[in-house]
């Protein structure tokens, strides 16, 4: 089985996990001040940053490659037990394991890390699915969906430069929503396609948004000199089209890996939860044991990312040898 399966998309999942290292990695030094807007080093850790931002939509994309399928075996009771408790059980019992050991206050859900708010938007995909796996029945109805839903993110987008009279997004289509029925939709239209010629074009027009959304989110984000900028938005237009233009590539060009190294690329896709969940905790041991020794931001960059990275898919690897937090916590 592992010769047949499409590694592409978990080496994508794997990326997109250390991308959000990355962010969070890069941007350290600009929240703990290390760095100072208009000088060089606070233009590198922008711009690592932004170069990550398509890191959550891949996660949510892929979501819905595999979740949307209406021919896949998924009952309300099901989806309710198998996937909507596992990330409860993981909200809190890693909320509360940041509250005890970093002695923060405990909330009812335990710490508020500010990497949990995946978790809440997750949960909010997952009991949308139903209704998106009856969106996605019908052709027609999936592709109105997928064009309405980016014109709405594109008009939203707007009201950042000019004055709207309502948010659309918010009110009618739900921002990741949108992004889990785009990777069913990138599905129909590129797994398995008929019509090479027309997918062949398609998919050329995506790459170039895909790169020209890369440079101007990049780019722009330097420019702005903020580490909030609009341009670095989940849900940004520029941002969207980079997530896209990913998944595209990895449908259309599989790769099938051997035995044993594709085991280890299943295995440390299968990890990429349970490294989210736990790399801001072993982050904050590293840098906070060694900035003082590397004041440079860019090696120091690299030996936290390298470092969280391999510890976090330790631990999770681990924890999943574990049948209780392997259902229910990780």
């Amino acid at each position: 089985m592992t010769s047949q399966r499409n590694h592409s998309l978990d080496i994508l999942r794997i990326l997109a996990c250390l991308q959000v290292i990355l962010c969070h990695t890069a941007g350290s030094p600009i929240i703990a001040n290390f760095v100072s807007p208009g000088t060089s080093d606070y233009a590198l850790c922008l711009g690592l940053t932004a170069v990550t931002r398509w890191d959550i939509g891949i996660f949510v994309m892929l979501t819905g490659f595999f979740m949307v399928d209406p021919q896949k075996d998924l009952s309300i009771k099901k989806l309710l037990s198998k996937y909507v408790v596992r990330i409860i059980g993981a909200l809190v019992f890693w909320s509360l394991f940041y509250a005890l050991t970093l002695r923060k206050s405990i909330y009812p859900f335990g710490s508020q890390e500010g990497h949990f708010w995946y978790l809440g938007m997750v949960i909010g995909v997952y009991l949308s699915l139903p209704i998106l796996r009856l969106i996605a029945q019908n052709k027609d109805i999936l592709r109105y969906f997928i064009y309405a839903w980016m014109a709405f993110i594109v008009y939203d987008y707007l009201g950042n430069f000019i004055a709207l009279p309502f948010s659309i997004t918010t009110n009618i289509f739900v921002n990741f929503v949108g992004y889990a029925l785009l990777g069913y939709y990138i599905r129909t239209i590129f797994y398995n396609a008929d019509n090479a010629a027309n997918t062949r074009r398609a998919s050329h027009i995506i790459y170039l948004l895909g790169v020209l959304g890369f440079i101007a989110t990049v780019a722009l984000t330097i420019i702005s000199q903020d580490d909030e900028s609009i341009f670095m938005g989940y849900t940004a237009p520029n941002v969207i089209v980079q997530a896209a233009a990913l998944l595209v590539f990895g449908i259309r060009h599989p790769i099938h890996l051997g035995r044993r190294l594709g085991r280890w690329t299943e295995e440390c896709s299968l990890c990429t939860f349970g490294i989210y969940l736990i790399h801001i905790w072993i982050l904050i041991q590293i840098f906070n044991r060694i900035h003082r020794f590397i004041p440079q931001p860019l090696p120091l960059v690299a030996i936290c990312l390298v470092v969280a990275f391999g510890a976090s898919f330790a631990v999770s690897y681990l924890l999943r040898k574990i049948p209780f937090f392997r259902k229910y916590i990780i």
